[in-house]
C-alpha cells in the first residue's frame, strides 16, 4: 500500500463552522445577503513525498525531517492530517516524542465515516434506512438520515434483535 506525504507551510486562517459548511438558504437577516465565507488557509512551499516501497514509519520519517528543517526550533504550531488508521497515528505520535514536538492530530472525517460505515456490518440496513426510497445506501446519505432524525434521549433505542446481523440475531436466541 502506499503511504504520502506532505509538508507546507500556511498561515493560521481562523473560521467558523459557517465558513466551511454554509447553509445555502441561510440569509443575513438585516441585509437579505449570503453571509460571506472567510477564505481558509493558503498551501505554500508544498513538499510532497509518497512511496509503495518504504515503510510508512520511513514516510513518516521522511515528514518529519522536512518538518523539522523548515521549523529547526519547533516554534511554529505542527498540524497532521491522518485519515484515521491506528498504525499512522501511532508512528506519528513515536516520532513526535523521539524529536521533541508537540504535534496536532486532525483525523479527515470522511475516512471516519468509512471506518463507521465499515463498522455498521453488524447492524441491518433496517437499522440505517436511506434518506429517500430509491435512494442508494451509502455512508453520506445514512449519515444524512441519521441527522434528520430526532436526537438519540428522545426515541426508543432500537432492540438488540433488530439491530443486530441475521448471523447474531440467530445465536441470541433460546
Amino acid at each position: 500500500m502506499a503511504t504520502l506525504g506532505a509538508v507546507y507551510d500556511a498561515e493560521p486562517a481562523p473560521r467558523t463552522v459557517d465558513d466551511i459548511i454554509a447553509d445555502p438558504d441561510r440569509q443575513d437577516a438585516d441585509h437579505g445577503a449570503v453571509p460571506e465565507r472567510r477564505q481558509g488557509p493558503k498551501a505554500r512551499s508544498k513538499w510532497l513525498c509518497g512511496s509503495v516501497t518504504d515503510t510508512a514509519a520511513q514516510v513518516v520519517c521522511a515528514v518529519f525531517d522536512q518538518a523539522e528543517h523548515r521549523d529547526p526550533g519547533h516554534r511554529r504550531p505542527w498540524v497532521v492530517l491522518v485519515d484515521g488508521a491506528r498504525h499512522q497515528i501511532d508512528l506519528i505520535k513515536a516520532e513526535a516524542r523521539q524529536r521533541g514536538v508537540d504535534v496536532h492530530i486532525i483525523v479527515d472525517l470522511i475516512h471516519v465515516l468509512e471506518y463507521l460505515w465499515r463498522a455498521r456490518g453488524a447492524c441491518t440496513t433496517a437499522a440505517m434506512p436511506p434518506p429517500r426510497a430509491g435512494s442508494p445506501v451509502t455512508p453520506a446519505s445514512c449519515w444524512a438520515a441519521a441527522c434528520s432524525r430526532p436526537p438519540p434521549h428522545s426515541r426508543k433505542p432500537p432492540s438488540p434483535p433488530e439491530c443486530m446481523a441475521p448471523s447474531a440475531r440467530a445465536s441470541t436466541r433460546p
